[in-house]
């Protein structure tokens, strides 16, 4: 099935590939983008497209598709730690379609920090409720990220070692991501941690001073330190 459809000038993505990305049910991700609808975060004063597409026995069922703008909104709040995966899969089928997508590497910095100021927008209306206060100290928190290895340093052992208890444990990292690593969504939630895109364009599951202290925490109670 063609996954990427040009629908009155604008390019779409199906809400079943936006499922397959992420590891959840179909069902599980429209019901969310409905309520979405509802709150008037995507979709506009327009109801939401729908198509048809097929399961592997041919039965038939209904979809949404979503601009760029919205299946990112629509990730971020199923699944905030794997929205790297939707930008990338979005990158991979405009470039397929759109030849003259820029190669360079300055191009592509440009893009990135496009699509950025979109997701930092989309993460905005989310969080209109939230108050002032709570922002602020989110703002404050990432200025002070730490990847495993100044983690793994300040409890004494390699991040390695780190790594490897924390998934024996788990609770922190996604295990249904298999290449490379990805903080779990509860983890983002409560303010432990941040995935950030790396200047060679790869996730990266960055602690917040709060997370690594949570670390800490974590390892005495276990009797690990």
């Amino acid at each position: 099935m063609n996954q990427l459809i040009a629908m009155s000038s604008e390019m779409t993505m199906g809400t079943k590939e936006i499922s397959d990305l992420l590891g959840k049910n179909h069902s599980d991700i429209k019901r969310s983008a409905d309520r979405l609808k509802e709150s008037g975060v995507i979709g506009g004063s327009q109801p939401l497209a729908e198509s048809k597409f097929s399961n592997e026995q041919g039965r038939e069922f209904m979809e949404y598709r979503l601009n760029k703008r919205d299946s990112l909104v629509l990730v971020a709040q199923n699944c905030p730690e794997l929205t790297a995966a939707i930008v990338d899969r979005w990158q991979e089928l405009e470039s397929a379609s759109k030849p003259q997508v820029p190669q360079t590497y300055a191009a592509a910095l440009l893009e990135a920090g496009r699509l950025a100021m979109e997701l930092e927008q989309s993460h905005a209306q989310l969080a209109i409720a939230a108050p002032k206060a709570d922002v602020f100290d989110r703002v404050i928190e990432r200025e002070a990220l730490l990847n495993a290895t100044q983690v793994a340093q300040q409890i004494g052992m390699s991040a390695i070692k780190m790594n490897r208890k924390l998934d024996e444990l788990g609770g922190v990292y996604n295990k249904c991501v298999k290449r490379g690593r990805a903080f779990c969504h509860d983890w983002v939630l409560s303010g432990y941690g941040e995935m950030k895109i790396t200047e060679m364009g790869y996730p990266q599951p960055l602690f917040t001073t709060k997370g690594s202290l949570r670390v800490a925490e974590i390892f005495t109670s276990e009797g690990v330190m």
